[in-house]
């Protein structure tokens, strides 16, 4: 008996200690998640917008280096916003092009060495982590007229015989209105749904397009 005595004192340490890493590896691994996820926003933005500056530019100026440029600028901006300044010598942001199918991609990889450790830095090192995103132009971007598919009950195109571009279309039961306000007139179309044509009302197959707002400025929508 005499040679248990201070036994449950030293299991009473060893299980403080132990306790006191798991607190440590628990806060930790929850602050090395957060950065992580933070990492990966950070380049999900910044490649969506890569992209995007990327074909604006190189449409507008026709140079291919100068819109190349001007992504990586918007990408690191992006990523310092985000909390991933490319100044931070711990820090790399990297953006990339190419194109798949006459489309392009941008692809971004955020890697930010010895990431700041609370307890655990007792035990290891600092670590780094590394995330990356890569973002595509929608395919309208290589070809133009190609064929739009319209899903039920719109199953096929109704041909108004008028142009331009209009507020969006309200539906009406069976019928479809439009307003084109960017067409001379200022026309307004119904569509029924139900014989894929024009309105057809009182026996008028004439009736519309009509001009309900005569002289009303385009950029002016309607009551």
């Amino acid at each position: 008996m005499r040679r248990d005595r201070g036994y449950i004192l030293i299991l009473s340490g060893l299980s403080i200690v132990a306790i006191t890493v798991l607190a440590a590896l628990v806060v930790d691994v929850g602050h090395w998640r957060n950065i992580t996820n933070k990492a990966q926003r950070a380049a999900d933005n910044a490649a969506t917008a890569a992209v995007a500056e990327l074909v604006e530019v190189e449409l507008a100026t026709g140079d291919r280096a100068a819109a190349e440029t001007a992504a990586r600028t918007l990408a690191d901006e992006l990523a310092r916003e985000n909390g991933f300044d490319p100044a931070d010598p711990d820090v790399t942001v990297s953006t990339t092009f190419s194109k798949v199918a006459s489309v392009d991609h941008a692809t971004v990889v955020i890697t930010e060495n010895d990431v700041p450790l609370f307890f655990s830095q007792m035990l290891i090192d600092g670590k780094s982590l590394t995330k990356a995103a890569e973002a595509a132009m929608s395919s309208c971007q290589a070809s133009c007229g190609q064929e739009v598919v319209v899903p039920p009950p719109f199953t096929e195109t109704i041909d108004t015989g008028v142009g331009g571009d209009g507020w969006v279309p309200e539906i009406s039961g069976d019928y479809i209105m439009s307003l084109y306000h960017h067409e001379t007139g200022n026309q307004l179309v119904c569509s029924d749904r139900r014989i894929s044509a024009l309105c057809d009302p009182g026996g008028n197959p004439t009736f519309y397009p009509v001009e309900p707002y005569p002289g009303m400025m385009t950029n002016y929508a309607p009551p």
